[in-house]
This record gives C-alpha cells, sequence and structure tokens, in this order.
C-alpha cells in the first residue's frame, strides 16, 4: 500500500482548480491509486491505462450501468430520478460499451476517421485553432482548457455535421452542461439533465 499525501478528494478546489498539479502528483506518487473516499482506483500512467483497456475480460468500460453505488459527490435525494435517467443515457454512449458491441459500434464510423479522412480536415482545425488562439491574444490571457480544449472539438464536430455558425455558441453551452457529471456540486445533474 502507497501512502501518498495527496487528497482522496478529486473533486476539492484544489484539485478541480489545478488538475495538472493534482493528477501529476499522484501519476509521480502512486500511479495506480486507490481512493478510499470515493472507492475507486485512479490510474495516471499511459502505459496502464493501455494495458487496462486492452484487458477488457477484466475491465469494463460500462461503468454507468454496472455501478449500483448512490452518486459521488452526494447529489440531492430528490435529484436521484434524474441520476438514474442520466446514467442510462450516458450507459448508451459509444465510450461506455465493451467489446463486442464497442466494435461493432465503431466500425460504424470508422470510414469518417481514418487518417485520410482526418487529413482532410486539417484546414478547419488550423484555422479554427488559429482563430482561437488569436481571441486569447486578443484577450490578453489563455485558459487552454477553457479558451482552447474546450470549443477546438466543438468547432471542428460542427463543422463536420454541417451545423450553422449562428447555433455553435448555443452547442457550446449545451456540450458545457452535459460535461456537469464530472462536478461536484449536488444539484450538477440537473443542470445535465436540463441540456
Amino acid at each position: 500500500m502507497v501512502i501518498t499525501n495527496v487528497s482522496d478528494d478529486i473533486f476539492s478546489p484544489a484539485a478541480i482548480n489545478d488538475p495538472y498539479t493534482y493528477y501529476g502528483r499522484l501519476r509521480d506518487e502512486d500511479p495506480v491509486h486507490w481512493n478510499e473516499l470515493y472507492e475507486l482506483w485512479i490510474v495516471t500512467r499511459h502505459d496502464d491505462l493501455v494495458w487496462l483497456t486492452r484487458n477488457h475480460e477484466k475491465f469494463s468500460s460500462a461503468t454507468f450501468l454496472n455501478d449500483p453505488r448512490p452518486a459521488y459527490p452526494a447529489i440531492y435525494e430528490s435529484d436521484e430520478e434524474i441520476y438514474r435517467m442520466a446514467c442510462e443515457y450516458q450507459g448508451m454512449m459509444f465510450i461506455q460499451h465493451d467489446r463486442p458491441a464497442h466494435l461493432d459500434m465503431r466500425k460504424v464510423v470508422h470510414q469518417f476517421f481514418t487518417p485520410k479522412s482526418m487529413e482532410e480536415w486539417r484546414p478547419l482545425v488550423i484555422s479554427a485553432t488559429n482563430h482561437l488562439l488569436d481571441d486569447a491574444e486578443q484577450k490578453g490571457s489563455v485558459d487552454l482548457m477553457r479558451d482552447l480544449a474546450v470549443p477546438l472539438p466543438l468547432l471542428v464536430i460542427a463543422e463536420m455535421m454541417g451545423v450553422p455558425e449562428a447555433d455553435r455558441p448555443y452547442i457550446r453551452v449545451l456540450a458545457e452542461k452535459l460535461l456537469y457529471n464530472n462536478r461536484g456540486e449536488p444539484d450538477r445533474y440537473r443542470t445535465l439533465w436540463k441540456a
């Protein structure tokens, strides 16, 4: 058992405000860490994660459908039905399926994500990246997650799907609300469900 000085509260302000330091320390001190507070493993090294994903017989991706525990951090008791519906919704996502169902789903979209197909999108990605960085330069500062990592995939996916430019800010708002399940507020599933 490895003892680390890193708090197990992955939803603490320190962990949320500076996840790079938080998870970097875990990677350095205890890369396969048992989190007592939330009763889960936190795996932070690339090689370990690759090994996990290649051993799907032992490790399931279907966490939303298979985890019988209540929401953590805790949610309001009145939101329990919303939480269960959100788990069912999220459990149907592509990434939440194990083999062989996951491979069958991948086959459907594979042709759109080959290296040749992706190369066709290079000019759009470069243009979108430059646009976002120009915006950051005008502001005089940049939060890489908020100003680049979140909007860039949304811009690219919106373009791929033909979402009109005027609708993209609304899509971003919805996408950000859909990520609320990764937060710690006790009412977070209300926001997710509205989105």
